[in-house]
């Protein structure tokens, strides 16, 4: 039977866990909780995963070091229950462990809420989404999942994602431009891109002067990606309005431009897993853990490029 260590702060397990998801954990093998790490000292936390031969994490885990995951000899697989895996030490991936996440899971619920906020700042110019050209900066699986919801309206997709060739943009129902083309012909532009070195204050200034008067403005990824700066003063202007639910920097001080103006949606980067949503990202990291477990390969392995493009 496997060693398990089940390795995340207690306030997350206890939103992360149902008794359905609990019994379904300890189903897979000898469980050991660790819900106090921050706790521990070095040589006692990292005995814990000396000992395991698979660990489930989440939001809040306390990495393992380099020098745990050396001790680790028995590790063979990470299971998350959340998206980026970036807190953990690349070293983990190199060793060979097998690194899972639930971020697919996380973006029905990143997608429902673009939709939400796209459909919400038209209504209050008295618009309709149904027809509109809607530019997607980044195609991860939030971008695949709006796309999928702005098909139902009808609209024309532009993409900008290096990594996306025309064939998959064929297939995938949109058309692949780059940002500059994408910032001047979409009424909703909806940014998906990761938070790495190269995507930072990758819309700035001159990226911003592009965007026409009257369109919609949706930043769910990260606050980072945008020269907050910049986008105070063109909002400032009122060309254009925009839902913001991640900001550089987070939360904003409270008496930053940006929260008294009237064409700008703040919300607490809540576009993530709702309460009720949250034993799913379970379910899918132990899905993937059992059936790693059984000796089949998971459904939503990271690889070490995966890692080098997820955000921080």
């Amino acid at each position: 039977m496997a060693t398990i260590l089940c390795a995340m702060p207690e306030h997350t397990y206890r939103r992360m866990m149902t008794t359905e998801r609990e019994a379904e954990l300890r189903a897979l093998g000898d469980v050991t909780l660790c819900l106090d790490a921050h706790a521990l000292t070095e040589e006692g936390y990292g005995a814990l995963w000396e000992r395991a031969d698979a660990a489930v994490t989440g939001w809040g885990t306390r990495a393992p070091t380099p020098a745990m995951l050396d001790r680790a000899r028995r590790l063979r697989i990470i299971s998350h229950t959340a998206g980026s895996v970036r807190w953990l030490p690349r070293y983990a991936l190199e060793k060979r462990v097998v690194v899972t996440s639930a971020q697919a899971a996380i973006a029905r619920t990143v997608a429902e809420f673009c939709l939400l906020n796209a459909l919400t700042l038209l209504r209050r110019r008295s618009e309709t989404l149904y027809g509109k050209t809607a530019g997607l900066v980044g195609f991860g699986h939030v971008g695949r999942l709006f796309r999928q919801h702005l098909a139902a309206f009808g609209c024309h997709v532009l993409v900008s994602e290096p990594a996306l060739s025309e064939e998959e943009a064929a297939r995938s129902g949109v058309e692949c431009v780059a940002l500059p083309a994408l910032l001047q012909g979409s009424k909703v532009i909806s940014l998906h891109a990761p938070d790495i070195p190269a995507t930072r204050g990758m819309i700035g200034a001159p990226e911003l002067a592009l965007i026409p008067d009257g369109a919609v403005f949706l930043n769910s990824a990260r606050g980072r990606l945008v020269d907050t700066g910049a986008l105070t003063e063109a909002l400032a202007a009122g060309r254009f309005s925009a839902a913001l639910d991640v900001t550089e920097p987070e939360p904003l001080p409270p008496d930053h431009p940006l929260r008294s103006l009237p064409n700008v949606l703040l919300t607490p980067h809540v576009a993530g897993p709702t309460d009720d949503e949250l034993p799913e990202l379970t379910r899918m990291a132990l899905t993937d853990l059992a059936r790693f477990l059984r000796g089949e390969p998971p459904l939503h392995p990271i690889s070490l490029e995966a890692y080098d493009v997820m955000s921080f």
